[in-house]
Protein backbone atom coordinates (compact mmCIF):
# COMPACT_ATOMS: atom_id res chain seq x y z
CA UNK A 1 0.00 0.00 0.00
CA UNK A 2 1.18 3.46 -0.96
CA UNK A 3 1.54 6.41 1.64
CA UNK A 4 -0.78 8.09 -0.79
CA UNK A 5 -3.25 5.09 -0.24
CA UNK A 6 -2.72 5.30 3.54
CA UNK A 7 -3.03 8.86 3.58
CA UNK A 8 -6.85 8.74 2.05
CA UNK A 9 -7.88 5.81 4.46
CA UNK A 10 -6.57 7.97 7.54
CA UNK A 11 -8.37 11.08 5.90
CA UNK A 12 -11.70 9.10 4.99
CA UNK A 13 -11.80 7.63 8.73
CA UNK A 14 -10.76 11.19 10.17
CA UNK A 15 -13.89 12.31 7.99
CA UNK A 16 -16.02 9.48 9.11
CA UNK A 17 -14.93 10.33 13.36
CA UNK A 18 -15.54 13.81 12.70
CA UNK A 19 -19.15 12.79 10.55
CA UNK A 20 -20.12 10.72 13.78
CA UNK A 21 -19.18 13.63 16.06
CA UNK A 22 -21.53 16.15 14.73
CA UNK A 23 -24.38 13.52 14.29
CA UNK A 24 -23.86 12.64 17.70
CA UNK A 25 -23.72 16.46 18.65
CA UNK A 26 -26.70 17.37 16.90
CA UNK A 27 -28.47 14.21 18.78
CA UNK A 28 -26.89 15.44 22.38
CA UNK A 29 -28.17 18.89 21.24
CA UNK A 30 -31.58 18.16 20.49
CA UNK A 31 -31.98 16.10 23.84
CA UNK A 32 -31.00 18.74 25.86
CA UNK A 33 -32.93 21.79 23.61
CA UNK A 34 -36.17 19.01 24.24
CA UNK A 35 -35.28 18.33 28.04
CA UNK A 36 -34.87 22.81 28.07
CA UNK A 37 -38.26 22.98 26.64
CA UNK A 38 -40.00 20.74 28.60
CA UNK A 39 -38.71 21.85 31.39
CA UNK A 40 -39.36 25.37 30.62
CA UNK A 41 -42.97 24.13 29.95
CA UNK A 42 -43.60 22.81 33.25
CA UNK A 43 -42.15 25.84 34.96
CA UNK A 44 -44.65 27.71 32.85
CA UNK A 45 -47.39 25.91 33.83
CA UNK A 46 -46.80 24.01 36.65
CA UNK A 47 -49.27 26.87 38.28
CA UNK A 48 -51.88 27.53 35.61
CA UNK A 49 -54.59 28.26 38.25
CA UNK A 50 -52.85 31.36 39.28
CA UNK A 51 -52.87 33.10 35.59
CA UNK A 52 -56.72 31.96 35.20
CA UNK A 53 -58.13 32.66 38.71
CA UNK A 54 -59.73 35.99 37.41
CA UNK A 55 -62.45 34.20 35.05
CA UNK A 56 -63.24 31.56 37.85
CA UNK A 57 -66.44 32.42 39.93
CA UNK A 58 -66.68 33.55 43.41
CA UNK A 59 -68.05 31.04 45.54
CA UNK A 60 -71.38 31.28 47.60
CA UNK A 61 -70.31 29.36 50.31
CA UNK A 62 -70.61 30.90 53.55
CA UNK A 63 -67.37 31.71 54.55
CA UNK A 64 -64.86 34.89 55.02
CA UNK A 65 -61.18 35.02 54.18
CA UNK A 66 -59.18 36.89 56.92
CA UNK A 67 -55.74 36.39 55.50
CA UNK A 68 -52.86 34.40 53.46
CA UNK A 69 -49.09 33.20 54.66
CA UNK A 70 -47.97 32.73 51.00
CA UNK A 71 -44.28 33.12 49.91
CA UNK A 72 -41.06 30.81 50.56
CA UNK A 73 -43.03 29.55 53.79
CA UNK A 74 -45.91 27.04 54.07
CA UNK A 75 -49.02 28.82 52.34
CA UNK A 76 -51.80 29.14 55.00
CA UNK A 77 -55.09 30.73 54.63
CA UNK A 78 -57.15 31.64 57.61
CA UNK A 79 -60.74 31.47 56.65
CA UNK A 80 -63.97 31.90 58.73
CA UNK A 81 -66.73 29.42 58.79
CA UNK A 82 -69.67 32.17 59.29
CA UNK A 83 -71.66 29.14 60.04
CA UNK A 84 -70.67 28.11 63.08
CA UNK A 85 -68.61 31.45 63.38
CA UNK A 86 -65.42 29.46 64.06
CA UNK A 87 -61.85 30.90 62.52
CA UNK A 88 -59.29 28.31 61.67
CA UNK A 89 -55.89 27.68 59.77
CA UNK A 90 -55.96 25.88 56.56
CA UNK A 91 -53.81 24.87 53.70
CA UNK A 92 -53.89 23.11 50.30
CA UNK A 93 -56.00 20.05 50.65
CA UNK A 94 -57.89 20.58 53.59
CA UNK A 95 -61.67 20.87 53.39
CA UNK A 96 -64.24 23.53 54.61
CA UNK A 97 -67.83 22.75 54.30
CA UNK A 98 -67.12 20.56 51.73
CA UNK A 99 -64.98 22.44 49.32
CA UNK A 100 -61.36 21.59 49.18
CA UNK A 101 -58.59 23.97 49.24
CA UNK A 102 -57.29 23.79 46.01
CA UNK A 103 -54.62 27.29 46.31
CA UNK A 104 -53.38 30.14 48.19
CA UNK A 105 -52.44 32.63 46.86
CA UNK A 106 -52.04 36.93 48.07
CA UNK A 107 -55.63 37.57 49.15
CA UNK A 108 -57.58 34.90 47.34
CA UNK A 109 -57.95 31.20 47.60
CA UNK A 110 -59.45 29.04 45.35
CA UNK A 111 -61.83 25.94 46.20
CA UNK A 112 -62.63 23.16 44.46
CA UNK A 113 -66.46 21.59 45.09
CA UNK A 114 -69.64 20.02 42.69
CA UNK A 115 -66.30 19.36 40.48
CA UNK A 116 -65.79 22.75 39.88
CA UNK A 117 -62.85 25.34 40.76
CA UNK A 118 -63.96 28.42 42.92
CA UNK A 119 -62.84 32.13 44.12
CA UNK A 120 -63.06 33.32 48.16
CA UNK A 121 -61.00 36.70 47.93
CA UNK A 122 -60.68 38.51 51.63
CA UNK A 123 -62.75 41.93 51.47
CA UNK A 124 -60.68 44.63 52.92
CA UNK A 125 -63.82 47.21 52.68
CA UNK A 126 -65.88 45.18 54.90
CA UNK A 127 -62.92 43.37 56.72
CA UNK A 128 -59.90 46.27 57.20
CA UNK A 129 -57.72 43.79 59.33
CA UNK A 130 -57.33 41.20 56.64
CA UNK A 131 -53.86 40.86 55.50
CA UNK A 132 -51.81 38.84 53.61
CA UNK A 133 -48.05 38.10 54.35
CA UNK A 134 -45.65 37.12 51.90
CA UNK A 135 -41.91 36.68 53.35
CA UNK A 136 -40.03 39.96 52.15
CA UNK A 137 -36.74 41.75 53.35
CA UNK A 138 -38.40 45.15 53.48
CA UNK A 139 -37.64 48.46 55.03
CA UNK A 140 -38.41 48.17 58.95
CA UNK A 141 -41.34 49.91 59.96
CA UNK A 142 -41.42 51.25 63.83
CA UNK A 143 -44.35 51.83 65.60
CA UNK A 144 -44.52 52.88 69.73
CA UNK A 145 -47.39 51.51 72.36
CA UNK A 146 -47.90 52.49 75.82
CA UNK A 147 -49.63 49.66 77.99
CA UNK A 148 -50.86 50.38 81.17
CA UNK A 149 -49.53 47.90 83.53
CA UNK A 150 -53.58 47.66 85.19
CA UNK A 151 -54.04 45.62 81.31
CA UNK A 152 -51.36 43.70 81.37
CA UNK A 153 -51.73 42.52 85.47
CA UNK A 154 -55.12 41.90 84.98
CA UNK A 155 -54.88 39.69 81.78
CA UNK A 156 -51.52 37.82 82.80
CA UNK A 157 -53.76 36.78 86.08
CA UNK A 158 -56.22 34.68 83.84
CA UNK A 159 -54.07 32.87 81.16
CA UNK A 160 -57.10 30.62 80.53
CA UNK A 161 -59.18 33.50 79.17
CA UNK A 162 -55.90 34.49 77.35
CA UNK A 163 -55.64 30.82 74.95
CA UNK A 164 -58.73 31.52 74.35
CA UNK A 165 -58.44 35.15 72.71
CA UNK A 166 -55.69 33.58 70.17
CA UNK A 167 -54.55 30.46 68.17
CA UNK A 168 -50.68 30.41 67.46
CA UNK A 169 -49.02 28.04 65.04
CA UNK A 170 -45.49 27.75 64.58
CA UNK A 171 -44.29 28.18 60.85
CA UNK A 172 -41.10 26.65 58.99
CA UNK A 173 -39.36 27.91 55.62
CA UNK A 174 -36.76 26.08 54.35
CA UNK A 175 -36.77 23.75 57.37
CA UNK A 176 -35.99 26.22 59.66
CA UNK A 177 -38.23 28.02 61.63
CA UNK A 178 -39.72 31.14 60.45
CA UNK A 179 -41.91 32.34 63.63
CA UNK A 180 -45.33 32.30 65.20
CA UNK A 181 -48.23 32.94 62.67
CA UNK A 182 -51.02 34.57 65.07
CA UNK A 183 -54.86 34.03 64.09
CA UNK A 184 -58.41 34.32 65.62
CA UNK A 185 -57.77 37.16 67.34
CA UNK A 186 -60.73 38.23 69.17
CA UNK A 187 -61.65 41.93 68.92
CA UNK A 188 -61.20 43.37 72.27
CA UNK A 189 -58.61 41.22 73.12
CA UNK A 190 -55.95 41.97 75.17
CA UNK A 191 -53.61 41.08 71.98
CA UNK A 192 -55.62 43.54 70.38
CA UNK A 193 -54.77 46.16 72.61
CA UNK A 194 -51.21 45.41 72.08
CA UNK A 195 -52.13 46.12 68.35
CA UNK A 196 -51.47 42.56 66.87
CA UNK A 197 -54.01 41.02 64.04
CA UNK A 198 -54.71 38.05 62.69
CA UNK A 199 -51.96 36.92 60.21
CA UNK A 200 -48.84 38.72 62.36
CA UNK A 201 -45.88 36.64 62.15
CA UNK A 202 -43.94 37.20 65.50
CA UNK A 203 -40.70 36.75 64.50
CA UNK A 204 -38.18 38.09 67.22
CA UNK A 205 -39.10 39.27 70.96
CA UNK A 206 -36.03 41.60 71.93
CA UNK A 207 -34.31 40.63 69.24
CA UNK A 208 -35.13 36.90 70.31
CA UNK A 209 -35.83 34.68 67.26
CA UNK A 210 -39.21 32.83 68.17
CA UNK A 211 -39.36 29.23 67.12
CA UNK A 212 -42.24 27.45 69.73
CA UNK A 213 -45.20 28.11 71.78
CA UNK A 214 -43.17 28.81 74.54
CA UNK A 215 -41.46 31.74 72.85
CA UNK A 216 -44.79 33.23 73.04
CA UNK A 217 -44.57 33.08 76.90
CA UNK A 218 -41.57 35.64 76.77
CA UNK A 219 -44.04 38.06 75.45
CA UNK A 220 -45.71 37.91 78.73
CA UNK A 221 -43.01 37.91 80.36
CA UNK A 222 -41.21 40.65 78.65
CA UNK A 223 -44.74 43.09 79.44
CA UNK A 224 -44.18 42.34 83.07
CA UNK A 225 -40.47 43.93 83.01
CA UNK A 226 -40.83 47.89 82.98
CA UNK A 227 -38.03 48.48 80.29
CA UNK A 228 -39.21 48.88 76.59
CA UNK A 229 -40.59 45.07 74.87
CA UNK A 230 -39.21 45.16 71.13
CA UNK A 231 -41.28 42.47 69.08
CA UNK A 232 -40.71 42.06 65.29
CA UNK A 233 -43.59 41.14 62.98
CA UNK A 234 -44.39 40.46 59.50
CA UNK A 235 -47.41 42.17 58.50
CA UNK A 236 -48.51 42.56 54.63
CA UNK A 237 -45.35 41.35 53.64
CA UNK A 238 -43.45 43.83 55.53
CA UNK A 239 -41.40 43.60 58.46
CA UNK A 240 -42.27 45.89 61.70
CA UNK A 241 -41.57 46.41 64.92
CA UNK A 242 -43.49 47.36 67.93
CA UNK A 243 -42.33 49.00 70.49
CA UNK A 244 -44.24 48.47 73.88
CA UNK A 245 -43.52 51.08 77.12
CA UNK A 246 -45.25 50.03 80.24
CA UNK A 247 -46.92 52.98 82.11
CA UNK A 248 -46.96 51.88 85.83
CA UNK A 249 -50.50 52.52 87.95
CA UNK A 250 -50.91 55.87 89.80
Amino acid sequence: MTPTNIQQIKKTESTEKDAFKNQYKKIINRNLFNVLLEKKEIQKNQNPIKDSFKNLKSTDLDLTLWGTVTGTIKTYAVIEDRKNKLQALYQIGDKVQGAIVKEILRDKVILTYDHQDYILESDIKLAPDTLSVTQKDLPLKTREMIVNQSVITSSLNNINDLKRQIRIKPITGGGKSDGLLLYSIKPDSFFHTLGLKTGDIIRKVNGNPTRSIQDAVKIYQSLENPDKVKVSILRNGKNQEIVYSVKPDK
